[in-house]
């Protein structure tokens, strides 16, 4: 994997919950995070590494937070996304939420409040703020019509019949 920079502004991760298996008797537990990968899948940040997060995000101005920490879905891997959103909730930083399954976490841990912004939106997010711009909206605004074959543009919609929107008794 990537070498986590010293200079990078997110803390490099402690430790993962880990299993050798994808299965429902599969037991969690807590290892140090190596590099190369052994025999174990990380499916959620360990505990150590929680609480480095939280440390960390305890001082931010602005957070903007795509994706969960870990397999939120299933109990045994829930700690970390569900632990840095506490985290998160208790700042008074500026809170921005994308990505529908980011959004799901916070909603199922009750939290949606204490955010300033959630959006299912996620890539479409970091597309605006690596570009600033979306291309669906930057051609609405700019009121170019794209020409197209399949395109039909209709500056009058067709008249309704009479009665169309009377209720039958």
């Amino acid at each position: 994997g990537q070498k986590i920079e010293a200079e990078w502004k997110q803390p490099a991760p402690e430790d993962v919950n880990a299993a050798k298996e994808i299965l429902k008797e599969s037991e969690s537990k807590a290892i140090p995070f190596l590099l190369p990968v052994d025999t174990n899948h990380g499916f959620d940040i360990g505990p150590k590494t929680i609480k480095k997060y939280a440390e960390f995000l305890s001082h931010a101005k602005t957070v903007f937070w795509n994706g969960p920490l870990g397999w939120f879905e299933k109990p045994d891997y829930a700690d970390g996304t569900f632990e840095i959103a506490k985290a998160l909730a208790a700042t008074s930083c500026i809170k921005v939420v994308g990505g529908g399954d980011t959004v799901a976490a916070i909603n199922q841990a009750g939290l949606a409040s204490k955010f300033d912004h959630l959006s299912t939106g996620g890539g479409a997010a970091l597309e605006y703020l690596e570009n600033g711009g979306l291309p669906g909206i930057d051609i609405l605004k700019s009121g170019h019509r794209p020409e197209s074959p399949d395109l039909v543009w209709q500056d009058d919609p067709p008249a309704r019949p009479e009665g169309s929107f009377k209720k039958d008794n």
